[in-house]
């Protein structure tokens, strides 16, 4: 089974993903590889590591949706990749991947704000 993390970060996170590239590194020894996706122009330069600037920035609202959007078709594109796993540049994995009986894992969190449509989000 081919598994892909994709990471998606921003030039202006760093420092944070500076701290946690270690635990992300550590997948490919189990055999996943590894892709990280920056907004167009927020790159994080000298990774050594395939990566891809999509969409532009913005934290939550159209932009955001449409360079998700931009992202999964990318993803989807890549036919021998088995599993996709999906972090942000603040999160990671403790220990080996864990094996995953659903199509979609992740945490679920709920906020009622006027700004969205939905009480709860997966992220």
């Amino acid at each position: 089974m081919k598994t892909l993390i994709t990471i998606m970060a921003h030039a202006a996170a760093e420092d944070t993903f500076t701290r946690h590239y270690p635990f992300w590194e550590a997948h490919e020894k189990e055999g996943a590889e590894l892709l990280f996706i920056f907004p167009e122009g927020q790159a994080i330069r000298g990774l050594g590591k395939p990566s891809l600037e999509i969409g532009k920035a913005q934290h939550d609202g159209t932009q955001a949706i449409m360079r998700f959007r931009s992202v999964l078709m990318h993803l989807a594109s890549l036919t021998e990749i088995d599993r996709h796993v999906f972090l942000e540049y603040d999160s990671f994995i403790l220990g080996p991947l864990p094996p995953l009986n659903s199509d979609l894992a992740g945490n679920i969190f709920s906020e009622d704000s006027p700004a969205w449509r939905g009480k709860s989000f997966i992220h």
